[in-house]
């Protein structure tokens, strides 16, 4: 799998119980109904602080509540199902929710000061975002998968990281120790992505050892995902977010913001700001198998591999945060 992250939302079913309000709950967005003051009502499982508590399931006085919708910007048949779902994630302090049906949006809800015009820090979905430009230079014959790195980062050469291909970073299974400058494990300072102060580690990671063969074990790794920014410049001979508006942003109507590193290096760790409709487009992209608008974006092929597991284990380890798939 290349750097992916996928979300399965879904409902339970609401059962009747007795009022319960502020009582402790145990899975979010969870709905009962309950008699409250002699009133049927529904309750929703929904966040409070460090705690999950049964909540009556109306809109905050924050939202913009128009009938039974909780402010939803479009709410087309079959996004009722969902309202249990945005009344939770808004207790989340999710800035919005989006839900798309046969590629058409059912419902959007946009939370607090949240709009659709809004762009938000994606953090490490950023890296779905690095994969699918990386398919895109796949299919334009800029770069192969199997390509060694060094055709690329030649600071690898006749170091322990020459046997490192594009797959293995793509597939976070390089066996390289982790980019670990002070910063990276706290990147966030007043809600936007710092990458500037993180130029010094980008650097640093192209010299850093490996601690076990590539291929063998995957392990999560913010570095890899940032060597890719090093390749995609490398192969297009052109900054990555002029591909990415180019080949991507443009082609599928997003508009998404790149943060740059203080020298104009795009953070393909973390650093893309976008809008939930921006990564909704990018998920339908993959479920189209590529296509987009009767455009082939990235390579059928690619998607199933973006999508197949790439680690082969053998006899290693299988448990813990950095065992093989």
């Amino acid at each position: 799998m290349f750097c992916g992250i996928s979300l399965i939302i879904g409902l339970l079913p609401v059962a009747t119980a007795e009022a319960s309000v502020g009582k402790s709950c145990k899975t979010l967005g969870e709905t009962k109904s309950a008699t409250v003051n002699k009133s049927k009502v529904t309750l929703t499982c929904a966040a409070k602080g460090s705690k999950r508590v049964w909540v009556i399931a109306k809109s905050s006085s924050k939202s913009k509540a128009t009938g039974n919708t909780l402010g939803a910007k479009v709410f087309a048949p079959g996004a009722e199902k969902w309202l249990d779902m945005a009344f939770a994630t808004q207790f989340r302090e999710a800035q919005c929710l989006l839900v798309m049906k046969s590629g058409s949006v059912i419902g959007e809800w946009n939370f607090d000061k949240h709009s659709s015009e809004t762009n938000i820090e994606s953090a490490s979905v950023t890296k779905s975002f690095a994969a699918t430009l990386v398919g895109i230079a796949v299919k334009k014959g800029q770069i192969k998968l199997d390509d060694l790195a060094t055709k690329f980062i030649p600071e690898w050469i006749g170091t322990q990281s020459a046997n490192i291909t594009i797959r293995h970073i793509l597939a976070m299974t390089t066996g390289r120790k982790e980019w670990a400058p002070a910063d990276i494990r706290n990147p966030q300072i007043d809600e936007v992505l710092n990458v500037g102060q993180l130029e010094t580690g980008f650097d640093q990671y192209l010299k850093v050892k490996r601690f076990t063969q590539p291929g063998n074990r995957w392990a999560y790794r913010s570095g890899d995902s940032q060597v890719l920014a090093y390749i995609l410049t490398r192969a297009t001979g052109e900054s990555v977010q002029a591909f990415a508006q180019r080949e991507l942003f443009e082609p599928l109507g997003q508009t998404i913001d790149v943060t740059l590193t203080s020298s104009g290096v795009a953070g393909l760790f973390a650093g893309f700001r976008l809008g939930c409709d921006d990564l909704a487009k990018l998920v339908q992209l993959y479920l189209n198998r590529g296509k987009w608008a009767g455009r082939q974006i990235i390579d059928e092929s690619f998607v199933v591999d973006a999508l197949t597991s790439q680690v082969t284990c053998g006899t290693c380890a299988k448990t813990g945060f950095d065992s093989s798939l």
